[in-house]
């Protein structure tokens, strides 16, 4: 996935005046020893479709700890708890042809929400919260197999701003 979003990434930023500096790094957010050089580090973290797969606590843990104390940003997506509770995320393995399911956590937006705060996160704007309609299949936006989830609300997203942190 990685090596997707550099390309992705690349030939957006060399069409730009003055490109940003975008880094891509991959690490364990259950792993309490962070490599030190990515401490304090990034203006933003982008987090799509993980915090299903990690207690609350770990992952705002690691999010903090990534972020430069300034105001960083956290732009997070996520399965969407009436989903979760139908569903679980998981793939087939190519190899095996077996369906792996990983650990999954179910969460509500306020329970996001409220241990965001606890951690120094104020939300930017309101939560997003996405649910799959008819239109959607009849347009194509989503295939076939998203019939079965015509009315119920899968995705959910925000963006989190580490609120400044002064100085001693």
């Amino acid at each position: 996935m990685l090596s997707i979003a550099r390309s992705r990434c690349s030939s957006l930023v060399s069409s730009l005046e003055g490109p940003p500096a975008i880094t891509f790094h991959e690490f364990n957010a259950l792993d309490s020893q962070l490599s030190p050089q990515y401490l304090g580090t990034a203006d933003l973290v982008l987090s799509t479709l993980v915090l299903e797969h990690l207690p609350l606590e770990a992952f705002f843990r690691a999010v903090k700890s990534l972020l430069k104390n300034d105001g960083g940003v956290v732009v997070l997506t996520n399965m969407h708890a009436e989903m979760g509770r139908k569903s679980q995320a998981g793939f087939v393995d190519d190899e095996t042809g077996v369906k792996v399911q990983g650990q999954s956590y179910v969460y509500e937006v306020q329970e996001v929400l409220e241990e965001a705060q606890k951690w120094g996160f104020d939300i930017e704007g309101d939560a997003g919260e996405r649910a799959i309609a008819k239109a959607d299949l009849e347009s194509g936006v989503v295939g076939k197999r998203g019939e079965k989830w015509v009315g119920v609300k899968c995705w959910f997203g925000m963006v989190l701003k580490l609120k400044r942190q002064l100085k001693a």
